[in-house]
């Protein structure tokens, strides 16, 4: 689960994301990332134990670095990647305007 914090306002914009990074393995990851996200897992030790249930191994990182600036514009990122494609999911934002932008690969969609 990622999370970018993002503000826009007339003398500029602010973005925040937290540090977090789950890599999924093997081939029931779909029943691990429901039960992560409809909130039925609220800490690390139900989640290694899920995982473990669901036979699901995973790897938990806290050194992502979602945020970028480029020029005048701040950039969040979240992705997923799989074994043949990525998607992207991305906002950008600059002094009164921001613009969010989903990718598949390197298409925007």
């Amino acid at each position: 689960m990622s999370l970018i914090i993002a503000y826009v306002g007339k003398k500029g914009c602010v973005m925040a994301s937290d540090k977090r990074r789950i890599a999924y393995f093997g081939n029931n990851r779909q029943a691990l990332e429901d039960e992560l996200y409809n909130g039925n897992i609220t800490t690390d030790e139900e989640l290694y134990q899920k995982s473990k249930e669901l036979d699901v191994p995973i790897k938990i990182t806290d050194d992502a670095d979602k945020l970028r600036v480029v020029g005048n514009t701040v950039r969040g990122e979240v992705s997923t990647k799989g074994t043949h494609e990525t998607k992207r999911k991305r906002i950008y934002g600059t002094t009164n305007g921001y613009q969010i932008v989903e990718l598949i690969n390197k298409q925007k969609i």
